[in-house]
């Protein structure tokens, strides 16, 4: 052996030790890679400096010890840390392959694979000679098969091709379980045919699909040794809540839910509980429905004209709050409310968030004139375009009013505001994650006539079980009243430039026709 070589085996080998050395410090100078296979927690303490409550370590170990595990969670439960952390833990103590996945890019990139760059960056253990790309397709990798990679459920095609192997065995990890597709879980099963373990987490908004049914008719039994199927666990915000834990729910939370939505409503079930709402009969808008619109919300593009849904309360400050909501086409910019407001006030607050959002475009103002102060509010308005030459196509609409647009169907216009809602939704229509405004939205239903048209639960009846007038609800309704601007292809208002206002009369075109362009 020459001389060089032997001493670039010699530097080598110091390198070697040298890296062995700071790995042992790192991690408290006793425990090298693989000690911690059998002790998961102590992998999250010991290794990423975490120290799991209760319920999250029970949630870990379960993955330690079973091929499929399911986690239904509650919010700020510290979940996708704990997939994070299990990826790594995949990783680095199995020689494992980590494959990420969830309903939306959102959650892989920004949130799943964050975790991942961060929990990684903060070990106290050295990850030398392993790289990580910025997105989660690009992965965390060191060249001997183990990895961690992300897709987004979407991207059925990249879940093929996963096998198992004895050097590298294999993981999924499928976060909002509840918003992916069949599709996916039966290639993730093809490919756990040679062994692997899967775990599924999520808010349980929908009652059904795989997630669902791995809490139901594929639940493990574990009295029953012959049984196969998911071992379940749950994440309870309020548990979660009880350890001073920085990131995740606090008491306050709490407080702040339970005066929202009440500890009995399907929202504090699901959302804070982690548990399923089973009765959703006859609501107009679900539980599922509406997690999907706010999920949404944070990739949706705001195109297509302004539109503005006014809904005015009185000027005493008590009582109904007065609502606005700003739309353009299938993405809510704005969602406000205010009390104690002036009718020349609530002209001001409009036409403030119309030049913030449309500075030199037509904008639609569609306004509740139902009683003195909408009649006043919406005179208001008038006299400030005729004064000032505003570009304001006004629509005033009277909620009490017998149904126009599909009078064979409807009872009321605001049954017509609530199906044109849906409608919305349906479409496509991203919502922002207003608790007050979910819990206004889940509170509705249909309710059958003897004439066999529909109606939507009375707002007396609203404002029972929720303390309040739904406010947000009708803000929203109005604001979509004007059907094609939920295109980006539809009128951006017409007119010239005087600005213009419908009336109330037969001739309105929100009662003759589903469009306000005429």
């Amino acid at each position: 052996m020459t001389t060089t070589k032997k001493r670039e085996r010699e530097k080598r080998a110091r390198a070697s030790v040298a890296s062995s050395v700071l790995t042992a410090l790192r991690v408290g100078g006793e425990k090298p890679r693989g000690a911690y296979r059998n002790d998961v927690v102590g992998y999250f303490r010991e290794v990423l400096g975490l120290e799991l409550w209760p319920e999250q370590a029970n949630l870990a170990k379960l993955v330690q010890t079973h091929d499929r595990v399911a986690a239904k969670s509650g919010r700020r439960t510290g979940k996708s840390t704990t997939c994070a952390g299990l990826a790594l833990w995949w990783f680095d103590e199995h020689e494992g392959r980590a494959i990420l996945t969830s309903a939306t890019d959102r959650q892989v990139n920004a949130i799943l694979w964050r975790e991942v760059g961060l929990l990684r960056a903060r070990a106290r253990r050295s990850f030398d000679g392993t790289s990580i790309g910025v997105l989660a397709r690009t992965g965390m990798r060191d060249g001997t098969g183990r990895e961690i990679v992300g897709f987004t459920a979407r991207e059925g095609e990249a879940m093929q091709g996963f096998a198992a192997s004895a050097r590298n065995p294999l993981m999924f990890i499928v976060d909002e379980a509840s918003g992916v597709e069949q599709a996916v879980f039966d290639a993730i099963q093809g490919n756990r045919a040679g062994g692997g373990k899967l775990l599924l987490t999520g808010n349980p908004t929908k009652t059904v699909g795989e997630f669902f049914d791995a809490f139901h008719s594929k639940q493990r039994d574990l009295e029953n040794p012959a049984s196969v199927g998911y071992v379940a666990a749950t994440l309870s915000t309020e548990e979660a809540a009880k350890y001073a834990i920085p990131g995740l729910a606090t008491p306050e939370y709490i407080v702040e839910r339970t005066a929202e939505w009440g500890k009995d409503s399907a929202l504090y079930r699901v959302h804070v509980l982690g548990e399923f709402a089973l009765a959703e009969d006859g609501r107009i808008f679900t539980l599922a429905m509406i997690a999907d619109s706010v999920e949404r919300w944070h990739t949706t593009k705001p195109e297509g004209p302004l539109s503005i849904g006014l809904d005015p309360a009185g000027p005493s400050g008590a009582g109904d709050e007065s609502a606005l909501a700003a739309r353009r086409g299938r993405k809510v910019l704005e969602l406000q409310a205010r009390r104690g407001l002036s009718e020349a006030e609530h002209v001001a607050w409009a036409l403030g968030v119309a030049k913030l959002h449309a500075p030199n475009e037509r904008v639609i103002v569609t306004i509740d004139r139902d009683g003195p102060v909408g009649w006043n509010v919406l005179n208001a308005f008038r006299d400030a375009i005729a004064s000032h030459a505003l570009r304001i196509t006004l629509v005033p609409v009277r909620s009490s009013d017998r149904a126009r647009r599909r009078p064979r169907d409807y009872e009321r216009v605001r049954d017509e505001l609530a199906a044109n809602l849906l409608e919305w939704v349906r479409d496509g229509g991203a919502v922002p994650d207003d608790p007050k405004l979910v819990a206004e939205m889940h509170a509705l239903s249909w309710e059958y006539q003897v004439t066999g048209r529909l109606k939507v639960t009375r707002k007396d009846h609203v404002r029972e079980e929720l303390g309040r007038s739904p406010d947000r609800y009708d803000a929203l309704a109005l604001c979509c009243w004007d059907r094609p601007s939920w295109s980006t292809d539809g009128d951006d208002g017409g007119g010239d430039d005087g600005g213009g206002s419908y009336g109330d009369g037969d001739d309105s075109p929100y009662d003759a026709s589903p469009s306000p362009y005429g």
